[in-house]
């Protein structure tokens, strides 16, 4: 599953127009008609964008005493030679807010500092607001460093002048990056590396909601390169409330052909790396569009409503061999369907 950005979406041009002035049809059940709503080439229309606020500090919440908080260490894990995770700032009593600057360091099992960071007390976005009600405060980081024989057992946050230090639930070995941070190149100290961390924000619960909005494929097992592929979506309403189309969804599609040999690991990789290596996916032809939905055939879809939606993409004219067809709708963690389909040599 793609995993698309949340776009706020201005509506589907004449489409949306035309739905006001009578276009009702609001689907209820599978659509019953000899054929589905028809495709329209409407490219996609994007509202302006209107960045978020940073929320302010809620009033009547106490600040915590941070004699009164704990470290937790939270979890980490390895990300393109690089470690990436999280840990917090716990308080176990009334709720109360912990907010501003901090400093953030991992140490070994002799309590040296192996590599740490401060982050004062300005907001990182709203994203990162720099405030959380604790409960749990969390603060995200990423990190590596050059010293493979130093692992890092335990993390120290220091606020607001007291320490508070919790262990890792593993030794964390800092050295896989190095070997693209060589000690001749004066960018980075070699012993050192790099530690970042962002500002305060809370635990993120509870988890993000699926879209409502699940497709459906039907298409035909063949078709010739370079030639129209006609198919159907069935998008059906999963959540229990109705899912309005103003502003007017759209969505993405791609046709690929048959899968490639990936590219071999750039010489002068070690060898640790070379045998975990994952070329770039290859395809033998590929085509990819965005439209809007027919929004002037349709304005919603009841709870647990299925509609059918006619549907094409022209395949690719160097395509050839057993590929796929992919269609998803722009939504946040949308689902996405598909159908393998075999490409036909011009």
């Amino acid at each position: 599953m793609l995993l698309f950005a949340f776009v706020a979406l201005a509506g589907c041009g004449d489409h949306v127009g035309n739905a006001a002035a009578g276009h009702t049809a609001t689907p209820s059940v599978r659509s019953t008609a000899a054929t589905p709503i028809p495709w329209t080439s409407a490219p996609p229309v994007f509202a302006s964008y209107a960045p978020p606020t940073v929320p302010p500090i809620p009033l009547g919440v106490p600040r915590c005493d941070p004699r009164a908080l704990r470290a937790d260490a939270g979890v980490f894990q390895g990300a393109m030679g690089a470690i990436v995770g999280s840990v917090y700032l716990v308080n176990d009593k009334a709720p109360c807010i912990v907010s501003g600057g901090f400093a953030l360091r991992f140490v070994d099992a002799r309590g040296v500092v192996v590599i740490e960071a401060a982050v004062g007390d300005a907001s990182g976005g709203p994203g990162f607001p720099g405030w959380a009600v604790a409960g749990r405060a969390r603060i995200q980081w990423d990190a590596f460093w050059c010293d493979a024989e130093r692992p890092a057992t335990a993390v120290e946050i220091t606020y607001e002048g007291v320490v508070s230090r919790a262990h890792f639930d593993r030794a964390m070995w800092g050295g896989g990056a190095c070997d693209a941070y060589s000690a001749d190149r004066p960018t980075l100290p070699a012993s050192r590396g790099r530690l970042s961390a962002w500002p305060f924000t809370a635990e993120i619960t509870p988890p993000p909601t699926p879209a409502p909005l699940v497709p459906t494929l039907a298409a035909p097992s063949r078709v010739r390169a370079g030639e129209v592929l006609r198919f159907v979506v069935t998008l059906t309403n999963t959540s229990g409330h109705v899912v309005g189309f103003d502003p007017c969804p759209w969505y993405s599609e791609w046709l690929v052909g048959g899968p490639l040999p990936t590219d071999p690991p750039p010489s002068g990789l070690p060898a640790y790396k070379a045998e975990h290596y994952v070329g770039t996916a290859r395809y033998a032809g590929q085509s990819k569009a965005a439209f809007s939905l027919n929004c002037s055939a349709i304005s919603r879809l009841d709870a647990g409503a299925s509609v059918e939606l006619a549907m094409e993409i022209v395949a690719p004219a160097d395509g050839v061999g057993e590929g796929t067809l992919r269609w998803e709708i722009a939504e946040p963690l949308s689902k996405q369907a598909s159908a393998r389909v075999s490409i036909d040599p011009r």
